[in-house]
């Protein structure tokens, strides 16, 4: 799916009008990356990928996580323990899920060997 995120770039400066479109792709699950394009970054809220042109896309992904940083860095306590709370609440879930899946795994090994 195409975005509708495009920057008209002057390639000579000064009075030249010569421009590059430089247009963002945004991709659901399942699609392609188009040629010439690299992942920018992963959009949580509408669950997609963000794409840029290959240069591109880097600097794009590290001015997100520097924004991301300094964003982070004027938050009060209240929030930076939430931030903590969350992510920890997360990788709890994670850790649970895996040993679900081991634990019923060994299960269906051992029914299928001992019978």
């Amino acid at each position: 799916m195409l975005d509708t995120c495009v920057l008209n770039v002057n390639i000579f400066g000064g009075r030249c009008s010569e421009n590059m479109k430089i247009t963002a792709y945004r991709l659901e699950e399942g699609e392609r990356i188009p040629r010439g394009y690299g992942i920018a970054y992963y959009d949580v809220l509408t669950d997609s990928i963000v794409c840029y042109p290959i240069p591109l896309n880097v600097v794009v992904n590290v001015c997100k996580k520097l924004y991301y940083r300094i964003v982070s860095l004027s938050l009060d306590e209240k929030d930076k323990l939430q931030m903590i709370n969350y992510r920890r609440g997360f990788n709890d879930g994670i850790e649970h899920y895996r040993k679900f899946v081991q634990k019923t795994y060994e299960e269906y090994m051992r029914e299928r060997y001992e019978s």
